[in-house]
């Protein structure tokens, strides 16, 4: 049964190695998206709700991975030579887990400040547009009065 156990935290580990490179990819796809100087809000939400399905996917495996975890921590710990192969695969799978969270945060941590900039550019822009129509309004004001001052 231990044995049974041990097979769910390996093919747990793989399929998370699947949905963290589709993450990735989808991360990828936000990077182009956020490229222009307006970007298309459709598709950062989008690509924002695919990520967020794919992460609750991933927090269901590792909830799951940690359950299990629990019930063979002592039979892994305890008769390591007996599960040794399986050992050094579940260690290849961590670290390849631990690679790809990486660089998936750091693209995330990218796009955000992208996103960020953006929005603040976007602000800068609305408040600058905002006050230029002022100071219009007000020479268009100051040039009415003269003219009414002359008849």
């Amino acid at each position: 049964m231990k044995d049974v156990y041990i097979n769910i935290l390996i093919e747990s580990l793989k399929e998370k190695s699947k949905l963290l490179d589709e993450l990735f990819l989808i991360d990828v796809e936000q990077s182009r998206v956020l490229m222009p100087e307006k970007p298309d809000k459709n598709a950062v939400d989008m690509n924002i709700q695919k990520s967020v399905k794919i992460a609750e996917e991933i927090n269901g495996l590792d909830d799951g991975f940690e359950s299990v975890y629990r019930k063979v921590r002592s039979e892994l710990l305890d008769n390591s030579a007996a599960h040794k192969k399986e050992i050094e695969l579940l260690k290849e799978l961590i670290s390849e887990v631990t690679e790809k969270s990486v660089k998936i945060m750091a693209t995330e941590n990218r796009n955000r400040d992208t996103a960020s900039e953006k929005l603040v550019f976007s602000m800068k822009k609305a408040h600058s547009t905002v006050h230029d129509a002022a100071s219009v309004s007000d020479k268009y004001k100051k040039a009415m009065k003269k003219v009414g001052a002359h008849k």
